[in-house]
């Protein structure tokens, strides 16, 4: 029993080493190298589709790239949830999302949204990278539960319903967490709760 234990707890450090010092600093490394080549993608849109490609769009997405690259190292499932929580407790956060969203949709190029998926891709994989020492933990106790609420939700749903159901869930909450770094949900948060030193001051969102 003993023994097991201890086994168990080495596998665990070593996972924990291995993950620190190895797998997370390559894996970040990655992404920002990733980063840099959706910016390159963005500028090469921007001077092959000069008529098409308007400048609303073009500072959106290259906001939410240079923010994203700022948030290789620190935005983990924790900070993530918080900053999630703050923006959507914001008294005009669907306005800020409609805004958003007829900037995207008022572009026609299949470029644009395919540039928009990849930036809320690499949000996704910020989170996970950051929080992949914990993963194995949340594997564990996650997936179960996952699987049950799938089975629940067949009930209602079918199987292809669900699964778009909890894509479009998932990538509200990333583009709700991306505008929790504009300028006014950072001066709200300072003004309302004396949060001066707010993630959301260090690069603010135009």
């Amino acid at each position: 029993m003993l023994s097991g234990i201890f086994i168990i707890m080495f596998v665990l450090i070593v996972w924990h080493l291995l993950y620190e010092s190895i797998i997370a600093p390559t894996l970040r490394l990655l992404l920002k190298i990733n980063y840099e080549k959706l910016e390159d993608a963005l500028f090469i849109i921007k001077i092959k589709q000069q008529e098409k490609f308007n400048s609303d769009t073009f500072k959106l997405l290259e906001s939410e790239i240079i923010y994203g690259r700022s948030c290789i190292n620190i935005l983990n499932i924790i900070s993530a949830k918080n900053r999630y929580d703050l923006a959507k407790n914001y008294t005009k956060i669907e306005e800020l999302l409609d805004q958003r969203d007829k900037i995207i949709n008022n572009c026609k190029l299949y470029e644009v949204k395919e540039l928009e998926r990849n930036i809320i891709n690499n949000f996704i994989k910020t989170i996970t990278i950051n929080s992949g020492g914990w993963m194995i933990y949340m594997v564990i106790i996650g997936v179960p539960i996952i699987i049950l609420l799938s089975l629940l939700s067949l009930v209602n749903k079918s199987i292809i319903t669900t699964y778009i159901y909890y894509k479009e869930s998932l990538k509200k909450k990333i583009i709700i967490l991306i505008l929790s770094y504009k300028k006014e949900i950072s001066s709200w948060d300072r003004e309302f709760h004396g949060n001066r030193n707010s993630p959301a001051s260090f690069i603010p969102l135009k």
